[in-house]
């Protein structure tokens, strides 16, 4: 069916195959793809696609599928999606000090980066999540040292202009610790849910579907972007560059 909808790419075709496959499962897969790929062109035009696959993956038909799960994270009314005011939290520091809120963050834009540390995704992506923290920080590094954990370990801003808060999720404190220790530093706050509790109010409340999961806000504590597609490589475009 993919191939068809390639070679018949009229909405009028893929809407009638789309009512009149068998396979929810395969159907919801589509939707999805067609949403994400709206997700790539910015524009009304691709808000308006956003919309409409989503509530195209909310008939019945499609409950318990793979597709309509992950797409709640795009859901166009949701309380993280772009133009609305992050919802409140507060978390502990995994160092001590006093705790991570909205308050103690506005002024500065700001990236929520939810993880594992048993995601490999997410440790892939901590490379480039340091060197665009380093970027967007006005540090430059020279391209071989930008490549090693040990570049950033001295990495200590007083004041980024842009900070990093990495919410470890199902984790335990200790074994995020010793990855700061033995790779990737993460030279910004850090905290890890309390207990599972703490740890399903955050996946409620920000609305997650899976790490790794990004939310950009700005300086007023506006999200600008939000969802597991939203990468490191991608925060320079989305945060305006400082004086």
């Amino acid at each position: 069916m993919p191939q068809a909808l390639k070679l018949r790419p009229e909405p009028e075709y893929r809407d009638q195959a789309l009512r009149q496959h068998p396979d929810d499962e395969l159907v919801a897969g589509l939707l999805y793809n067609q949403l994400e790929a709206a997700l790539r062109e910015p524009g009304p035009a691709a808000v308006a696609q956003i919309r409409a696959a989503y509530e195209a993956l909310q008939d019945e038909r499609f409950a318990g599928t793979v597709g309509q799960f992950i797409a709640r994270q795009h859901d166009p009314d949701r309380s993280t999606a772009p133009g609305q005011p992050l919802p409140a939290f507060s978390f502990s520091r995994l160092r001590g000090g006093d705790p991570i809120t909205p308050e103690s963050l506005r002024g500065r834009a700001y990236v929520l980066d939810f993880w594992s540390t048993s995601c490999k995704p997410c440790i892939g992506e901590m490379p480039r999540l340091h060197r665009a923290y380093a970027a967007l920080n006005g540090v430059a590094l020279p391209p071989e040292r930008a490549k090693q954990p040990a570049s950033y370990r001295d990495l200590a801003l007083d004041t980024p202009r842009v900070e990093f808060v990495s919410i470890a999720l199902d984790d335990d404190p200790d074994e995020v610790r010793r990855l700061q220790a033995e790779g990737w530093p993460m030279p910004w706050p850090n905290t890890v849910p309390a207990d599972d509790d703490a740890n399903a109010d955050l996946w409620q409340r920000f609305n997650l579907v899976g790490v790794p999961t990004m939310i950009v806000v700005d300086a007023d504590g506006t999200i600008l972007a939000s969802g597991t597609h939203v990468r490191a490589d991608d925060l320079a475009a989305l945060l305006p560059p400082g004086p």
